[in-house]
């Protein structure tokens, strides 16, 4: 079906994209479908060309981001006004960001791992994206770019001249985008923010939830046919989870809960088949869970932030269940959480994670968004098996138990080298 049944509306600066050819499923009725934008096939300008295709040769080379056809996911389709981008936008944010990555790899930022990532990042108060990179000082001290330039913004777009801050996006925030030199990694793998770069936008939602309509640019490449597509999804692309921040608790015994049949399976872990979580092990989890919870508030053991919370672990080939506590005895801003605390006592004893749940009354259980390094981690958990458990209430206020696989919480970034571009 031909794009011109996209309704400007729907779209409203799409048409600013000069020789272009539409094509899409779209259905006009629902955003349900990736709207694919492809160029035709004439000349790039060379006002475009990106500069790094002028100083070096890279195995598939970089002809300027607007050669490539662009994607627009369903979420990104239906964003407010004040956050949406033009296909020029994204491709420029594309096109700054690997010169940044190129710049980086010559003034030899990245002296351990070599992986030289650019960012770009558009604002509210300016057209001009800043752009920033990645930085490795030693190998325990490293830097990404993604959060070089969420700091730079946060810290300076309440400065800008005639910045009315309650018509902003989050901390004035609308895209970002993320490239390597050579654009993509040729293995198909999405690149995606890393999991402490997660956290940081985690934090930012906490704050806002209109940050979930913050988009990203990314370059994807098809590892079969080698061709590239410019992707632009929202935060809540990346990070399902994103709008839905809440404790994990419930007054009523965790016996009776799972008794009455209020348990729901997410569609990622519906699809697990024989590793789905049955009643009992849920049963078992989450009375193991709240025991820690119960443990730690009656030890005060989260003495400086008085935010209790249990976590437990199954783990593979066998019974045994590990369990955890937030502790900061010292500070708030310096503690372990619960679901960490109780993977390290997996991982110590050699055995590797297949679930875990959570508890808490009055700690995001989330889970807990400085874990996602863990959880991220092969060798700490089965990642495409991996599924998290907590209680929630639904529509009608009621307790509720939800499993959900890592899909729900990180859709992109585990997946290394698969491609993944729904």
């Amino acid at each position: 079906m031909h794009i011109n049944q996209l309704s400007v509306s729907n779209y409203n600066n799409i048409s600013r994209c000069n020789n272009t050819e539409y094509h899409s499923n779209f259905n006009s009725k629902s955003l349900n479908k990736d709207v694919f934008i492809k160029q035709n096939t004439s000349p790039v300008n060379s006002s475009v060309i990106s500069f790094a295709q002028k100083i070096q040769n890279s195995i598939l080379p970089f002809k300027g981001a607007s050669s490539y056809p662009i994607v627009f996911s369903p979420l990104a389709q239906a964003v407010p006004e004040e956050f949406k981008i033009t296909p020029e936008q994204a491709y420029e944010l594309i096109d700054r960001a690997q010169e940044k990555a190129v710049e980086n790899k010559g003034n030899n930022l990245v002296e351990f791992s070599e992986a030289y990532n650019g960012v770009s990042i558009l604002t509210t108060s300016s057209d001009k994206p800043y752009t920033t990179g990645n930085f490795e000082i030693t190998k325990d001290f490293t830097h990404c770019g993604e959060r070089n330039a969420l700091a730079y913004v946060i810290s300076n777009y309440k400065n800008e001249p005639g910045i009315d801050i309650d018509k902003l996006p989050p901390y004035g925030i609308k895209a970002f985008a993320v490239a390597k030199e050579d654009l993509v990694r040729d293995n198909g793998s999405v690149i995606s923010p890393c999991s402490w770069c997660h956290t940081w936008l985690y934090k930012i939602a906490e704050r806002d939830p209109k940050a979930k309509y913050i988009q990203l640019v990314t370059p994807i490449i098809d590892p079969q046919t080698k061709q590239i597509s410019i992707h632009v999804k929202t935060l809540k692309d990346y990070l399902p989870q994103i709008d839905n921040i809440v404790p994990s608790y419930t007054k009523n015994g965790i016996n009776k809960l799972v008794d009455s049949g209020k348990i729901v399976y997410s569609d990622s872990a519906d699809k697990l088949g024989e590793k789905k979580l049955s009643k009992e092990q849920i049963r078992k989890l989450l009375i193991a869970a709240r025991g820690a919870y119960l443990s730690g508030e009656e030890r005060n053991l989260a003495t400086m932030s008085d935010k209790n919370a249990g976590a437990a672990v199954m783990v593979e080939n066998s019974d045994k269940i590990f369990t955890g506590n937030r502790l900061d005895a010292t500070s708030p801003r310096f503690f372990i959480p619960a679901d960490l605390n109780a993977l390290i006592k997996a991982r110590e004893a050699g055995y590797k994670a297949e679930a875990i749940a959570l508890f808490s009354k009055n700690e995001y259980c989330l889970p807990n968004i400085d874990t996602f390094n863990w959880y991220d981690a092969d060798h700490v958990t089965n990642c495409d098996s991996f599924q998290i458990v907590r209680v929630e209430k639904d529509k009608n206020g009621i307790d509720t138990i939800k499993v959900y696989a890592l899909d729900d919480f990180m859709l992109y970034r585990y997946k290394r080298g698969k491609l993944n571009s729904k």
